[in-house]
Protein backbone atom coordinates (compact mmCIF):
# COMPACT_ATOMS: atom_id res chain seq x y z
CA UNK A 1 0.00 0.00 0.00
CA UNK A 2 2.26 2.70 -0.96
CA UNK A 3 1.04 6.08 -0.46
CA UNK A 4 1.58 7.34 -3.68
CA UNK A 5 -0.52 9.97 -5.66
CA UNK A 6 1.39 12.14 -8.44
CA UNK A 7 1.05 15.36 -6.55
CA UNK A 8 2.41 14.29 -3.47
CA UNK A 9 5.63 12.71 -5.38
CA UNK A 10 6.96 15.25 -6.96
CA UNK A 11 5.64 17.81 -4.37
CA UNK A 12 7.87 16.09 -2.47
CA UNK A 13 10.59 15.28 -4.70
CA UNK A 14 11.01 19.67 -4.19
CA UNK A 15 11.10 19.51 -0.69
CA UNK A 16 13.79 16.66 -0.79
CA UNK A 17 15.95 18.87 -3.37
CA UNK A 18 15.56 21.72 -1.31
CA UNK A 19 16.48 20.10 1.82
CA UNK A 20 19.57 18.83 0.11
CA UNK A 21 20.98 22.06 -1.15
CA UNK A 22 19.99 21.40 -4.69
CA UNK A 23 21.67 18.06 -5.03
CA UNK A 24 19.62 15.08 -5.84
CA UNK A 25 21.17 12.58 -3.57
CA UNK A 26 24.22 13.01 0.33
CA UNK A 27 26.43 10.24 -1.23
CA UNK A 28 29.41 11.50 -3.25
CA UNK A 29 28.96 9.63 -6.33
CA UNK A 30 32.35 9.86 -8.71
CA UNK A 31 31.33 10.80 -12.57
CA UNK A 32 31.87 7.26 -13.57
CA UNK A 33 29.68 5.29 -12.45
CA UNK A 34 27.99 3.31 -14.84
CA UNK A 35 24.58 1.82 -12.93
CA UNK A 36 21.68 3.41 -10.62
CA UNK A 37 18.82 1.80 -9.71
CA UNK A 38 16.20 3.75 -8.53
CA UNK A 39 13.49 1.78 -6.56
CA UNK A 40 10.28 2.95 -6.02
CA UNK A 41 10.49 5.97 -8.72
CA UNK A 42 6.99 7.15 -8.90
CA UNK A 43 6.66 10.28 -11.43
CA UNK A 44 10.42 8.98 -12.59
CA UNK A 45 11.29 12.64 -11.67
CA UNK A 46 14.45 11.42 -9.53
CA UNK A 47 15.31 9.13 -12.11
CA UNK A 48 14.90 11.47 -14.97
CA UNK A 49 17.22 13.97 -13.07
CA UNK A 50 19.65 11.58 -12.28
CA UNK A 51 20.61 10.96 -15.81
CA UNK A 52 20.55 13.71 -17.41
CA UNK A 53 23.53 13.73 -14.34
CA UNK A 54 25.63 10.97 -15.18
CA UNK A 55 24.69 10.46 -19.29
CA UNK A 56 26.86 7.72 -19.53
CA UNK A 57 25.32 5.67 -16.68
CA UNK A 58 22.57 3.50 -17.41
CA UNK A 59 19.53 4.19 -14.65
CA UNK A 60 17.13 1.82 -14.45
CA UNK A 61 13.81 2.78 -12.69
CA UNK A 62 11.42 0.73 -11.06
CA UNK A 63 7.93 0.76 -9.75
CA UNK A 64 4.78 -1.21 -9.73
CA UNK A 65 3.14 1.01 -11.92
CA UNK A 66 5.54 3.24 -13.98
CA UNK A 67 5.26 6.61 -15.23
CA UNK A 68 4.28 7.68 -19.17
CA UNK A 69 7.95 8.34 -20.76
CA UNK A 70 7.84 11.83 -21.86
CA UNK A 71 9.17 13.54 -24.83
CA UNK A 72 12.89 14.67 -23.64
CA UNK A 73 13.58 11.46 -21.20
CA UNK A 74 17.39 10.99 -21.55
CA UNK A 75 17.95 7.51 -23.98
CA UNK A 76 19.78 6.43 -20.83
CA UNK A 77 16.67 6.08 -18.40
CA UNK A 78 15.19 2.54 -18.39
CA UNK A 79 11.73 1.93 -16.70
CA UNK A 80 11.28 -1.69 -15.62
CA UNK A 81 8.11 -2.82 -13.78
CA UNK A 82 9.02 -4.35 -10.66
CA UNK A 83 8.01 -5.26 -7.07
CA UNK A 84 10.76 -4.09 -4.62
CA UNK A 85 9.23 -6.26 -2.07
CA UNK A 86 10.05 -9.62 -3.52
CA UNK A 87 11.89 -12.37 -1.98
CA UNK A 88 14.63 -12.11 -4.78
CA UNK A 89 15.39 -9.37 -7.61
CA UNK A 90 15.52 -11.86 -9.72
CA UNK A 91 16.04 -9.10 -12.91
CA UNK A 92 19.03 -7.96 -12.18
CA UNK A 93 22.42 -9.20 -11.62
CA UNK A 94 24.39 -9.64 -8.69
CA UNK A 95 26.67 -6.81 -8.22
CA UNK A 96 25.30 -4.80 -11.29
CA UNK A 97 24.52 -1.17 -9.40
CA UNK A 98 27.11 1.58 -8.31
CA UNK A 99 24.08 3.62 -6.36
CA UNK A 100 20.87 1.86 -5.33
CA UNK A 101 18.43 4.91 -4.22
CA UNK A 102 14.90 4.83 -2.74
CA UNK A 103 12.94 7.41 -1.11
CA UNK A 104 9.65 7.30 0.95
CA UNK A 105 8.75 3.55 1.11
CA UNK A 106 7.78 3.04 4.59
CA UNK A 107 3.78 2.17 3.48
CA UNK A 108 5.98 0.56 -0.05
CA UNK A 109 7.81 -2.45 1.42
CA UNK A 110 6.90 -5.32 4.12
CA UNK A 111 9.88 -7.16 4.01
CA UNK A 112 12.30 -4.57 5.34
CA UNK A 113 15.55 -7.48 6.12
CA UNK A 114 14.90 -9.05 2.32
CA UNK A 115 15.24 -5.47 0.85
CA UNK A 116 18.13 -4.70 2.63
CA UNK A 117 19.73 -7.92 1.55
CA UNK A 118 18.56 -7.69 -2.05
CA UNK A 119 20.05 -4.29 -2.18
CA UNK A 120 23.61 -5.43 -0.57
CA UNK A 121 23.54 -8.51 -3.31
CA UNK A 122 22.97 -6.46 -6.34
CA UNK A 123 25.43 -3.66 -5.45
CA UNK A 124 28.86 -3.98 -6.95
CA UNK A 125 31.46 -4.36 -4.12
CA UNK A 126 31.70 -1.00 -2.87
CA UNK A 127 28.77 0.46 -3.97
CA UNK A 128 26.54 2.83 -1.99
CA UNK A 129 22.55 2.78 -1.32
CA UNK A 130 20.70 5.54 -0.06
CA UNK A 131 17.13 5.59 1.73
CA UNK A 132 15.24 8.07 2.30
CA UNK A 133 12.16 8.25 4.33
CA UNK A 134 10.06 10.43 7.41
CA UNK A 135 10.78 8.75 11.02
CA UNK A 136 7.15 8.46 12.18
CA UNK A 137 5.20 10.54 14.29
CA UNK A 138 4.84 13.67 13.24
CA UNK A 139 5.93 15.86 16.29
CA UNK A 140 5.67 19.39 17.90
CA UNK A 141 7.73 21.70 18.69
CA UNK A 142 5.74 22.55 21.62
CA UNK A 143 5.90 20.01 24.44
CA UNK A 144 2.45 20.48 25.29
CA UNK A 145 1.24 19.57 21.78
CA UNK A 146 3.76 16.99 20.91
CA UNK A 147 1.37 13.88 22.23
CA UNK A 148 -1.50 11.99 20.28
CA UNK A 149 -3.87 13.02 23.39
CA UNK A 150 -3.37 17.03 22.75
CA UNK A 151 -2.96 16.80 19.04
CA UNK A 152 -5.83 15.49 16.59
CA UNK A 153 -3.45 15.72 13.75
CA UNK A 154 -0.35 13.59 15.78
CA UNK A 155 -3.24 11.22 17.06
CA UNK A 156 -4.09 10.66 12.78
CA UNK A 157 -0.78 9.82 12.30
CA UNK A 158 -0.69 7.31 15.08
CA UNK A 159 -3.73 6.01 14.03
CA UNK A 160 -2.51 6.28 10.31
CA UNK A 161 0.32 3.69 11.88
CA UNK A 162 -1.50 1.09 12.86
CA UNK A 163 -3.46 1.00 9.85
CA UNK A 164 -0.09 0.35 7.94
CA UNK A 165 1.08 -2.33 10.74
CA UNK A 166 -2.68 -3.79 9.83
CA UNK A 167 -1.56 -4.29 6.63
CA UNK A 168 1.87 -5.64 7.44
CA UNK A 169 4.08 -2.39 6.86
CA UNK A 170 6.24 -0.46 9.74
CA UNK A 171 5.24 2.29 10.50
CA UNK A 172 9.06 2.73 12.76
CA UNK A 173 11.10 1.36 10.25
CA UNK A 174 13.21 4.42 10.01
CA UNK A 175 14.39 3.87 13.60
CA UNK A 176 15.61 0.57 12.96
CA UNK A 177 17.50 0.91 9.53
CA UNK A 178 21.13 1.39 11.21
CA UNK A 179 21.02 -1.67 12.76
CA UNK A 180 19.37 -3.70 9.64
CA UNK A 181 21.93 -2.32 7.49
CA UNK A 182 24.62 -3.26 9.82
CA UNK A 183 23.36 -6.91 10.07
CA UNK A 184 23.21 -7.39 5.95
CA UNK A 185 27.07 -6.44 5.88
CA UNK A 186 27.20 -2.57 5.06
CA UNK A 187 29.77 -0.73 6.06
CA UNK A 188 30.16 2.96 6.86
CA UNK A 189 26.43 3.38 7.62
CA UNK A 190 25.37 6.67 8.36
CA UNK A 191 22.25 8.83 9.44
CA UNK A 192 20.97 12.27 8.48
CA UNK A 193 18.48 13.48 9.92
CA UNK A 194 16.23 16.97 8.65
CA UNK A 195 13.39 19.04 10.02
CA UNK A 196 10.79 19.75 7.88
CA UNK A 197 8.23 21.86 9.84
CA UNK A 198 4.45 22.70 8.62
CA UNK A 199 3.85 25.56 8.20
CA UNK A 200 6.21 29.06 7.82
CA UNK A 201 6.45 29.49 12.06
CA UNK A 202 10.63 28.11 11.81
CA UNK A 203 13.22 31.52 11.74
CA UNK A 204 15.83 29.03 9.66
CA UNK A 205 15.27 30.89 5.93
CA UNK A 206 15.39 27.00 4.55
CA UNK A 207 13.53 25.16 6.99
CA UNK A 208 10.88 27.96 6.35
CA UNK A 209 10.64 27.56 2.50
CA UNK A 210 10.25 23.94 3.29
CA UNK A 211 7.29 24.35 5.91
CA UNK A 212 5.82 26.18 3.11
CA UNK A 213 5.99 22.87 0.95
CA UNK A 214 5.30 20.87 3.70
CA UNK A 215 2.25 22.81 4.63
CA UNK A 216 0.88 22.44 0.96
CA UNK A 217 2.07 18.54 0.67
CA UNK A 218 0.13 17.96 4.48
CA UNK A 219 -2.88 19.17 3.36
CA UNK A 220 -3.14 16.98 0.01
CA UNK A 221 -1.89 14.20 1.91
CA UNK A 222 -5.02 14.41 4.07
CA UNK A 223 -7.26 15.02 1.41
CA UNK A 224 -6.07 12.86 -1.15
CA UNK A 225 -4.36 9.59 0.64
CA UNK A 226 -5.52 9.76 4.48
CA UNK A 227 -9.43 8.20 3.69
CA UNK A 228 -7.70 5.15 2.22
CA UNK A 229 -4.86 4.68 4.73
CA UNK A 230 -7.76 4.73 7.25
CA UNK A 231 -10.34 2.53 5.65
CA UNK A 232 -7.58 0.15 3.83
CA UNK A 233 -9.06 -3.78 4.47
CA UNK A 234 -11.29 -2.76 6.78
CA UNK A 235 -9.35 -1.30 9.36
CA UNK A 236 -11.49 1.91 10.12
CA UNK A 237 -15.31 2.72 9.38
CA UNK A 238 -15.62 5.46 6.69
CA UNK A 239 -17.62 7.57 9.62
CA UNK A 240 -14.93 6.41 12.10
CA UNK A 241 -11.86 7.96 9.46
CA UNK A 242 -13.97 10.84 9.06
CA UNK A 243 -14.52 11.80 12.74
CA UNK A 244 -10.45 10.95 13.09
CA UNK A 245 -9.58 13.26 9.57
CA UNK A 246 -12.30 15.87 10.20
CA UNK A 247 -10.59 16.71 13.54
CA UNK A 248 -7.10 16.17 12.35
CA UNK A 249 -7.57 18.82 9.35
CA UNK A 250 -8.92 21.44 12.12
CA UNK A 251 -5.72 21.04 14.05
CA UNK A 252 -3.70 21.10 11.00
CA UNK A 253 -4.30 25.11 10.53
CA UNK A 254 -3.34 25.88 13.92
CA UNK A 255 -0.06 24.45 12.65
CA UNK A 256 1.80 27.87 13.39
CA UNK A 257 0.98 28.11 16.56
CA UNK A 258 1.59 24.53 17.39
CA UNK A 259 4.71 24.17 15.36
CA UNK A 260 4.21 20.45 13.69
CA UNK A 261 7.18 19.23 12.00
CA UNK A 262 8.07 16.01 10.63
CA UNK A 263 11.38 14.33 11.47
CA UNK A 264 12.87 13.10 7.97
CA UNK A 265 15.93 10.46 8.00
CA UNK A 266 18.72 9.77 5.33
CA UNK A 267 20.48 6.19 5.62
CA UNK A 268 23.61 6.11 3.85
CA UNK A 269 25.90 2.56 3.67
CA UNK A 270 28.31 0.75 1.23
CA UNK A 271 29.02 -2.41 0.32
CA UNK A 272 32.25 -3.74 1.47
CA UNK A 273 35.33 -3.55 -1.53
CA UNK A 274 36.16 -6.80 -0.36
CA UNK A 275 34.12 -9.49 0.53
Amino acid sequence: MKCYSPVLADLQHQMWVLTFDGRLHTTPLSPRIDSVLDVGTGTGTWAETIAHAFPTAKVIATDLILPPRKDGTPPNLHYTQHNADDLEWTLFRDSQFDFIHTRMMTSGIRDWPAFRANCFRHLKPGGNLEIIDVSHPLRSADERYDCKENSALINFVHVAGKSWRNDGFDYHIAKKQIAGLREVGFEDVEETVYRWPIGSWSEEEREKKLGRLSLSNTEKFLTLRGPHILTNKGFMSKGAADKVLDAAKDDFFKTNERKYYYVMKVHTARKPAQP
